[in-house]
């Protein structure tokens, strides 16, 4: 803690009156903010991925973060990795973290293992609506959905490619004004 003095002529604050005013202030040292170090372990194709989506990383460097905060974040963060992880197709995670202080510091270890990421085995195109009145438009619909569904059969699934199958057929149909379009991946 520091004091400070403050001197002030009362004579500007009382015109009658002579003196001075001395005011003491105590002002307390501002404390450090609560920081954390974070070591990841998880496999080099989604640890920039992590890195830049989960809370626990966007928080170490914030100087508002709190001891609270973290252990709020560790308790949520075998979830967040999971849902983050289901996008590239690993839907079988496993997240272990650890909160130790060392040397005086923070520090958060992170082990993550993806198991085993989905591979595509099929795709199947189920049509139904006015499209099935338009012979020719479904030929090309199909052809057009069997060349891309082809070109995924036996990769890893992942959210973009399921999203980019999905808006390019949907695009077909509506560009064509018809009805109805599901895709089903098995």
């Amino acid at each position: 803690m520091t004091h400070g003095f403050v001197l002030f002529n009362s004579s500007l604050f009382y015109p009658l009156g002579a003196g001075l005013l001395v005011f003491s202030t105590t002002v307390a040292a501002a404390e450090a903010p609560f920081t954390y170090r974070v070591v990841l372990r998880a496999d080099s194709s989604v640890s920039a991925l992590l890195e830049q989506y989960l809370e626990i990383f966007k928080l170490k460097d914030n100087p508002r973060n709190s001891p609270e905060q973290l252990s709020r974040s560790l308790e949520f963060l075998p979830q967040a990795v999971a849902d983050l992880l289901a996008t590239q197709g690993y839907f079988n995670t496993k997240t272990v973290s650890e909160m130790k202080t060392e040397q005086g510091q923070t520090v958060v270890y992170i082990q993550v293992d993806l198991g085993k990421p989905v591979v595509i085995h099929d795709a199947k195109l189920n049509v139904s609506g006015a499209v099935r009145d338009n012979p020719e438009r479904l030929a090309v619909l199909e052809s057009r959905f069997q060349e891309r569904s082809d070109a995924i059969i036996g990769t890893s699934f992942t959210q973009s490619e399921w999203d980019d199958l999905k808006k390019t057929h949907f695009s077909v149909v509506y560009g064509a004004r018809l009805s109805c379009l599901s895709d089903e991946f098995e």
